[in-house]
């Protein structure tokens, strides 16, 4: 739930942001010491969501409070499945209303590397009137740099639109080594559709006859960049090659048949990434196993097989393009190639055993966010 909620909390930022309209999510905005109302759940789902790795071990959070230029600024380091964000606040203190040159933020990597923001739409400078505040999420240009960061310098320019003078607003963040956090950008909604032929079955499975071909459908989500759940439904069909003669004669009393095998389950997935754009997924579920006849001419004797089934699947995933949606989310889109395994020990149709272990070779297609 706190994932979601983020992540709806960040979409709504970038919304308030785009308009000039800054809802506050801190209450008293920067440098603030109470938060009251509704607004305190929001504020410890910040806290919670801040990047751990970058706390400080005195406060156990990344704020950093600031005065300087004339107004009060407070910092955090956020991130969800895709992004780490500043959150930003400035409370302007000067007489005269200020602006944040939004576009010209600055991160100094190590001291050796400068990068500005990764604003996903075009983004236009914002004015505080004085003895007001706002709030706002700036995005780091990429996620995964910061496996490689230990020490980030922030540098916000400001104008005074009285005097049209320019001020930078400084702060610094420091990794915090013993604690480790994945950082990888990865989708953490998926679909996929996988299809594929036969290579090869292994024991009284045999007696129905090889199948034609495989598809399956596979909803995912991930809370962990490597660790995932899921639900997935495959059917192997046309089984018409079958070496048992009470199988026919039970399926179809014409002896020209149609069998298919439905498999639904609940998988844990496993997910190693070899580069941000190429990894490899191992999901082994647990689930039903469906036999029937599909193209049966009595379907009042029709006979099938109910049991319990165990499947694995091992892919070699490639990320080949980012789609940028409306509302700021990106979506992923992949392909991959992989082997397919069902074991079900258990089935029985006409009194025949079908038990046994069945392989398909499968390629990928599918779509993530």
């Amino acid at each position: 739930m706190r994932f979601f909620f983020l992540l709806w909390l960040l979409l709504s930022a970038n919304a308030f942001a785009n308009s000039n309209y800054f809802a506050p999510f801190v209450i008293g905005g920067a440098a603030a010491t109470a938060v009251v109302g509704t607004q305190t759940a929001v504020y410890r789902a910040l806290v919670q969501n801040e990047l751990k790795n970058w706390s400080r071990p005195e406060t156990g959070t990344t704020v950093r409070l600031e005065n300087q230029c004339g107004v009060e600024a407070e910092f955090h380091l956020a991130g969800n499945n895709r992004d780490n964000y500043l959150l930003l606040g400035i409370a302007n203190r000067t007489p005269n209303a200020i602006g944040i040159k939004t576009r010209e933020i600055k991160f100094i990597y190590d001291n050796k590397r400068d990068r500005f923001p990764g604003f996903k739409s075009e983004m236009s400078d914002s004015k505080i009137a004085a003895g007001w505040w706002q709030v706002t999420w700036i995005p780091f240009p990429s996620k995964d740099e910061f496996k490689k960061v230990d020490q980030i310098n922030v540098e916000v320019p400001i104008w005074d639109e009285a005097t049209k003078e320019t001020c930078l607003i400084k702060t610094s963040f420091e990794r915090t080594n013993h604690i480790e956090i994945e950082d990888h950008s990865y989708s953490a909604v998926e679909f996929l559709i996988d299809g594929g032929a036969p290579i090869g079955q292994y024991g009284d499975i045999e007696e129905l006859g090889k199948p034609h071909g495989i598809v399956a459908f596979e909803f995912n989500f991930y809370l962990r960049p490597n660790h995932g759940l899921g639900f997935v439904f495959s059917n192997e069909n046309d089984f018409d090659g079958s070496n048992n003669q009470k199988i026919i004669n039970e399926f179809d009393e014409r002896r020209n048949y149609s069998a298919a095998i439905s498999f639904f389950g609940i998988q844990y997935i496993y997910r190693h990434f070899f580069t941000q754009n190429v990894y490899l997924t191992y999901a082994p579920s647990l689930g039903v196993q469906f036999i029937e006849d599909s193209k049966e001419n009595d379907r009042n004797n029709r006979e099938s097989s109910t049991d319990f089934a165990f499947s694995e699947k091992l892919m070699l995933n490639w990320r080949f393009y980012q789609f940028q949606a409306a509302n700021y989310e990106m979506m992923d889109f992949f392909t991959g190639i992989g082997i397919v395994h069902h074991w079900a020990p258990t089935p029985e149709v006409n009194g025949q055993d079908l038990s046994g272990n069945r392989l398909n070779a499968v390629v990928r297609l599918g779509f993530g966010f």
